[in-house]
């Protein structure tokens, strides 16, 4: 697929479907040669909730089929995989050890396939497991860690034989140190595992190691407001805040307060509206805003918090539509959208749409 050529031009800000122009240098897409799409319903794309890289392909979980598609780096259909054994039941995250996938189903379960040939590896279930409504999941290690927002616990398990390690919970008199975990984020070899919390705006700190409960950091210290997302760049950590329109950064060594970053902050050109999912790769943070009919992917400088670009579907004929979840395969940036069945390909560095596809 031939990308769209760059060439300079002053960034455009999106609002409230109108084009705003900010003095600043970005490449801009030609007109003379458009974005390739494929033919639609070609990838069998049904409300596609979340996305997960495996090798040199794409996974993507379809909540409104109770399916996955596997998808090359090109956007070619390799595979679509379903049916009752797979116990999808609208599937809500991704995850993977290895080249095992691992499928958060809101029945509740956990499916784990084979990630090259699409085998079903084993379903996860049972009362053991104390999965309730769970919306996020982490691998560490060999090590599955899955957040429960329907009883505020973190269930850990080991994704190589399905055995049950532990289970993160309240102490039974005890402050709220799980409240509606919705997010969870670490690193490969960081100690450490942050939990986001949307009920009482807070992030837990774990030890890896023990599942002991360090540190609980809240507002009004961090900003925190309706935590969605958390990513770990570098130094620090990066939290979304939809209620207020904002990210938070904060150290992950200290747990330090760095900033709370607002559509006014720094080079005010973020475009922030109720910012969900939050991804980071090399020197950038990914922040999407997915309310209304013109959603927002923005690009930060993790060195710095000042946004690189924001784009949306005023900006260059993007097809955002209630974007879900986001990814990185070969130095492109993947876009879920949701609310229209389609993926959105683009350049991860310059933003420059590469296609969609659905």
């Amino acid at each position: 697929m031939t990308p769209r050529s760059p060439r300079n031009h002053r960034i455009r800000r999106c609002v409230a479907g109108a084009v705003a122009l900010l003095a600043l240098t970005m490449p801009t897409l030609s007109t003379s040669s458009g974005a390739s799409t494929h033919p639609r319903d070609t990838l069998h794309l049904s409300t596609p909730t979340a996305l997960r890289v495996i090798g040199t392909n794409l996974w993507v979980a379809n909540a409104g089929a109770n399916s996955l598609s596997e998808l090359t780096s090109t956007g070619t259909l390799v595979r679509t995989v379903s049916g009752a054994k797979y116990h999808f039941s609208t599937p809500r995250a991704l995850a993977a050890v290895g080249t095992t996938l691992i499928v958060v189903n809101t029945s509740p379960s956990l499916t784990e396939i084979n990630g090259v040939t699409g085998a079903l590896v084993r379903v996860i279930t049972g009362t053991s497991y104390h999965l309730n409504r769970p919306v996020a999941a982490l691998t560490i290690g060999t090590n599955l860690f899955v957040a429960n927002e329907g009883n505020s616990t973190i269930t850990e398990i080991d994704a190589t034989t399905g055995r049950l390690v532990r289970i993160l919970t309240n102490a039974p008199k005890g402050p709220l140190r799980f409240d509606g975990p919705v997010a969870l984020a670490s690193t490969s070899t960081s100690t450490t595992l942050w939990v986001a919390n949307a009920a009482n705006s807070s992030v837990t700190v774990v030890k890896i190691a023990t599942g002991a409960v360090t540190s609980v950091l809240s507002s009004p210290t961090y900003d925190f407001s309706g935590l969605a997302g958390l990513a770990v760049n570098g130094a620090d950590v990066w939290a979304t805040n939809s209620a207020t329109d904002s990210v938070t950064e904060f150290n992950a060594t200290t747990g330090a307060f760095v900033q709370n970053i607002t559509n006014s902050s720094l080079n005010a050109n973020y475009g922030f509206n109720a910012p969900a999912t939050v991804i980071s790769w090399q020197g950038f943070v990914y922040v999407v805003s997915p309310p209304g009919t013109s959603p927002m992917v923005t690009q930060l400088q993790a060195t710095t918090g000042d946004a690189n670009w924001m784009m949306c579907n005023t900006n260059y004929a993007f097809n955002f539509l209630g974007p879900a979840s986001l990814a990185i395969l070969q130095g492109n940036l993947w876009v879920a959208n949701a609310a229209n069945n389609t993926l959105t390909e683009m350049d991860a560095t310059t933003g420059v749409l590469i296609q969609d596809v659905s």
